[in-house]
């Protein structure tokens, strides 16, 4: 194997991400799903300058241009639309011969009129990602899916959010199948050195460990340089928890998660999208960060025609586009100052933290409530705030240690980061306000939110109600909060979590008496002192009026999230569920599926997984597969060939697994048949960055990599022996919480013994 031979230092598997199909929502019921747009100006959304191309009479930031903020960043900041921005897809391809993308002939062909400017065809058309099938690169990357296209024209088109930016197309798919790790990375590393200001990837697996991520060098080197990167959530917000799309994909970027209308012509009022997927983060940290519009966005279809569309990779483009916006912004802002910008203001680091730290919270179904920071992060990204805010939050997150039993006490940072002196003291209000928790256990049957949410919260109190940055160059404050944990949460295992907002409600002016609120509640010289709702429906105090009105202090948050038990007690393995009930047939049969066809030993010779790279293939090949032998019992032998394993090594033997929290690890042990004593261990299966690795409904052969020589007890190497009868046993690692592993509380391990015995014949 590649690992033995010393001249090899690092190896990644390259994974297989699927792309993040539209969402079909008239095949869905409506609940807490968006019903429509609303008839907003788009224009004024956009903030097209006078003389500029008009929005389209449809465009993809009708019905949110209030609650995103949009429409207050284009009275405050007019005249922003992206310009000076290269925003590159990393998608399908994009049909930009359409005249929206400036009838382009080739890739910023003709010069000035073409808005693609950057490009390249990474696979071609016959591309689907399997074993076998060689990207074929090009120069036309265009659009054969119809979905990169709609992506692009979400960002940067006369329809889009920032229509004068300028737009490139990496394609990554063929016309079907998926797209590895092997063609996405190069697809990253050509956007960064064609010089793309911001990524947009709306491609997505299963959740995974970005610590060993293969794509940590290329995404390191895009934030040296300034690029922001951002990607989609994923649209299987009905299959569970650990379900965003994982980590490991573009290490670092920004995830963005669907929020629509809560109602048809309603602007001021979104709600979370069902298909948006669950995070958390697999260590409990934030993820997604941020939600955006991606129910019923309008956009351009290869055809040239608008169409409605939903899902993720709509809000991420979205996400995009209000980027492009920002970076527009603080680049005026500098030059207005007749000050360089520094890089730091521009990088991914920062704008993630604004980005979290001016949200506005997504409610829930249940009133006083808003949804997990697992399902939306922060909130709903605040167009005006981000620009506005020169208050930096720290940490933008609170990770609290899993299994709290006592008090516990935490401090955040804020810091005035504006480049003139604050010059008037600032106070804010501290608020509490709860999310409701998620029961993570038996996620093998998916989320059934009326049955695996729960309305026990977190006691926040905090010891500082009010917190003052005082007036100078470069004034902190600290927000000192206690966390309690009452019973009826700890006697569930529950994921909780919920935000600490901070309003601004006064300053130390004395000439600032006849003041006024707008609607996102951030306060400036024309704001008045009534009560309004934010885009949520909350109510909130009146915000802060300064007496310079080129500063604006607008409400931060501060998500927090916990687990109520001990983390490493989450059990890695689905568990069989038993029902007495006739009528629940839908538990019995998947019960009886797993049962059957997991923690058996798979013998598939010759064969590779139905996508090139990865460890595991689909249930619906389970145990068809196995066409070399399925163990249905324990006792039963499978007759294995050592010549075709040290010929096709790579997936020839295998288990099957339905692992339901994400494995870091899976470490093989070889056993005597007869006793069970271990003789040696198999190359260990770095399961971090290969997904889908959370299981709903599924069971999937891993493919083990053996090619017949394994590490004895006592050290060197040892071949299988003919003749001889071997069992199998995988130790599987789990997830640690991140403030537990701060603690070096170790992460759990879980064995699993295999069905089945090997019989090597030659």
């Amino acid at each position: 194997m590649l690992l033995q031979n010393p001249a090899v230092k690092k190896v990644w598997v390259s994974a297989a991400r699927p792309l993040v199909k539209p969402v079909d929502l008239s095949k869905q019921p409506a609940s807490t799903g968006s019903s429509g747009s609303s008839s907003s100006s788009s224009s004024e959304a956009s903030g097209v300058k006078p003389g500029a191309t008009a929005a389209a009479p449809t465009a993809a930031t009708d019905g949110s241009v209030v609650a995103t903020g949009l429409s207050r960043l284009a009275k405050r900041h007019p005249g922003l639309d992206g310009t000076g921005t290269l925003i590159c897809m990393i998608d399908t391809g994009l049909q930009y011969t359409l005249p929206a993308f400036g009838g382009c002939s080739g890739i910023n062909a003709p010069v000035g009129s073409c808005n693609v400017v950057v490009g390249r065809d990474m696979v071609g058309s016959r591309y689907d990602g399997s074993p076998g099938s060689l990207p074929q690169e090009g120069d036309a990357p265009l659009d054969c899916y119809d979905h990169g296209t709609k992506v692009a024209s979400v960002a940067g088109t006369a329809n889009g959010v920032a229509p004068g930016a300028k737009l490139g197309i990496y394609r990554i798919f063929g016309c079907r199948g998926v797209a590895t790790d092997a063609v996405i990375i190069p697809a990253l590393d050509r956007a960064v050195k064609d010089g793309c200001h911001i990524i947009n990837l709306s491609a997505a697996s299963g959740s995974g460990f970005e610590e060993r991520s293969p794509y940590a060098d290329v995404m390191e080197a895009a934030y040296e340089k300034g690029v922001l990167a951002v990607k989609s959530a994923g649209n299987s917000g009905t299959s569970g928890v650990f379900f965003e799309s994982d980590v490991a994909l573009a290490v670092g970027s920004i995830t963005v998660g669907s929020i629509g209308a809560g109602s048809i012509d309603v602007d001021d009022i979104m709600v979370i999208s069902d298909f948006s997927s669950f995070g958390p983060h697999p260590a409990l940290q934030l993820s997604p960060h941020i939600c955006a519009p991606g129910s019923y966005i309008k956009a351009y279809s290869k055809s040239g025609s608008i169409t409605s569309v939903s899902g993720t990779s709509f809000s991420c483009p979205f996400m995009a586009g209000v980027l492009a916006l920002w970076r527009q912004g603080k680049q005026q802002e500098a030059k207005a100052a007749g000050r360089a910008l520094r890089p730091a203001e521009l990088n991914q680091a920062s704008a993630l933290r604004a980005i979290v730290s001016t949200a506005d919270m997504v409610r829930s179904q249940t009133p006083g409530l808003v949804e997990p920071i697992a399902r939306c992060g922060g909130g709903v990204i605040q167009a005006d705030a981000l620009l506005d805010n020169q208050i930096n939050v720290d940490p933008m997150m609170i990770q609290l240690s899993s299994n709290l039993r006592r008090p516990w006490v935490t401090a955040v940072r804020l810091t005035w980061t504006g480049a003139a002196p604050l010059a008037n003291d600032v106070t804010f209000e501290v608020k509490h306000v709860p999310a409701y928790s998620l029961d993570i256990t038996n996620n093998w049957y998916g989320t059934d939110l009326e049955s695996n949410s729960n309305n026990a919260t977190a006691i926040v109190t905090a010891l500082t109600p009010r917190v003052t940055l005082r007036a100078g160059p470069k004034p902190t404050a600290i927000v000192r909060l206690n966390f309690t944990l009452l019973a009826e949460l700890t006697r569930r295992p529950l994921l909780y979590s919920g935000i600490i907002r901070l309003l601004p409600i006064t300053t130390r002016s004395s000439s600032s008496s006849n003041s006024s609120s707008n609607s996102s509640g951030s306060s400036n010289m024309t704001s008045n002192s009534n009560t309004t709702s934010n885009s949520t429906g909350n109510s909130t105090d009146p915000p802060a009026p300064t007496p310079n009105p080129s500063v604006i202090f607008v409400p931060l948050v501060i998500p927090y999230q916990g687990y109520s038990q001990d983390y490493r007690q989450l059990p890695i393995m689905a568990r069989v569920i038993n029902s007495s009930d006739d009528a629940n047939d839908y538990y019995d049969y998947y019960a009886n599926q797993l049962a059957e066809h997991a923690k058996a030993l798979c013998y598939a010779p010759r064969s590779a997984p139905s996508a090139a790279g990865n460890l595991m293939d689909y249930q619906a090949d389970v145990p068809y597969v196995c066409d070399g032998g399925f163990a249905e019992t324990m006792a039963m032998w499978i007759n294995v060939s050592l010549g075709v394993l040290q010929d096709s090594p790579e997936c020839s033997l295998r288990v099957t697994l339905a692992p339901q929290t994400p494995m870091q690890w899976l470490y093989v042990d070889l056993l005597h048949a007869r006793n069970g004593t271990k003789i040696g261990s198999l190359q260990p299966l770095d399961t971090s960055a290969n997904g889908p690795l959370v299981s709903t409904h599924e069971v999937w052969s891993w493919c083990l990599g053996f090619n017949g020589t394994y590490t004895p007890v006592g050290g060197g190497s040892a071949t299988l022996t003919v003749g001889f009868k071997y069992r199998i046993a995988v130790n599987a690692v789990g997830p640690s919480a991140a403030r537990d592993a701060a603690n070096k509380i170790p992460p759990r391990r879980e064995r699993v013994l295999i069905r089945g015995v090997i019989n090597v014949v030659p």
